[in-house]
């Protein structure tokens, strides 16, 4: 029996496979995880240095070209590409087709590490990404009060940030006081940090700026991990944003999002959601019209 006489001689049977195939269809598009651009990881490796106070001439000399050379006999390398501006060093390594990125990047960690004396000691260490889709934040925003500088950073790093990230570990003044850094040589008895220094807690020299309606701000990026659901992110994220704007009320605590890149992926599903259902509704109308147009008789 063909298909065609099957439906015709039983087309309960064939409705309810259609059912099933539609329940299973919809239940599997809820799962989807949505993506903006699927993933991809490029093969690059990008060195970012600070060098504070050094102009670029400077930076190029003292810092880009020594990284340089700590680099060029990793594997695979096919160009090097660097670029040094006012108290910034910027390489950029292209590798060939097909290769480890992780391995790469440990590669490059481990031969920078071994030419860390020869960076100049004002230098911070070398900062290390790869070029990958899901390295990229998905939600910018900036969040105020009108808390003083150092109970803001506090209420942030303590508060906020944790309740929208899981991994957090801070240590206090207190802590830090009594870390035991060496022995006495004469009595063998711990020597604390804080017989030895001076350990207070204060505000660091302003080195960035940010800013939301011309008040101080503190940015924040997030990021996903590889496998999770963008759009689910940054809608919790929003959501835990506003029960902690609520809990902070008193302190008016406010946040503006600057990017979410998820309202482009939302229109881009919207698009092919409206696409779809206009293609069904088309096959729909054009085989209704086509089983409704008499056949001509001989």
């Amino acid at each position: 029996m063909s298909i065609t006489e099957l439906s015709i001689k039983r087309p309960s049977f064939i409705i309810v496979i259609f059912i099933v195939l539609t329940i299973l269809g919809v239940f599997s598009y809820q799962k989807l995880s949505y993506e903006l651009i699927p993933k991809f990881s490029a093969p690059f490796v990008i060195i970012q240095t600070l060098y504070p106070g050094a102009n670029p001439s400077e930076v190029e000399n003292s810092l880009t070209r020594k990284i340089e050379d700590a680099v060029s006999s990793m594997e695979n390398v096919v160009s090097l590409r660097s670029t040094s501006f006012e108290s910034l060093s910027f390489v950029f390594i292209e590798l060939k087709d097909g290769t480890n990125i992780d391995l790469a990047l440990q590669d490059a960690q481990r031969k920078l590490n071994a030419n860390a004396n020869q960076f100049p000691e004002t230098s911070e260490p070398p900062s290390l990404t790869k070029f990958a889709s899901d390295e990229f934040p998905i939600l910018s925003l900036g969040v105020t009060t009108n808390a003083a500088p150092a109970e803001f950073f506090d209420l942030v790093a303590d508060q906020i940030k944790p309740a929208i990230s899981s991994v957090q570990k801070f240590q206090t003044v207190e802590d830090l006081k009594g870390l035991v850094v060496a022995n006495s040589p004469m009595s063998g008895l711990p020597v604390k940090l804080g017989e030895v220094a001076e350990v207070s807690d204060g505000l660091k020299d302003v080195t960035s700026l940010s800013r939301v309606d011309s008040k101080s701000a503190i940015g924040i990026q997030v990021l996903k991990t590889s496998d999770a659901n963008a759009v689910a992110v940054a809608e919790g994220v929003i959501e835990k944003l506003e029960k902690l704007k609520t809990q902070y009320k008193d302190k008016d605590f406010h946040y503006d999002i600057a990017n979410n890149q998820t309202d482009f992926t939302i229109e881009a599903v919207d698009a092919v959601t409206h696409d779809l259902l206009l293609a069904i509704v088309l096959v729909a109308v054009v085989m209704l019209f086509s089983s409704c147009t008499p056949s001509a008789t001989p």
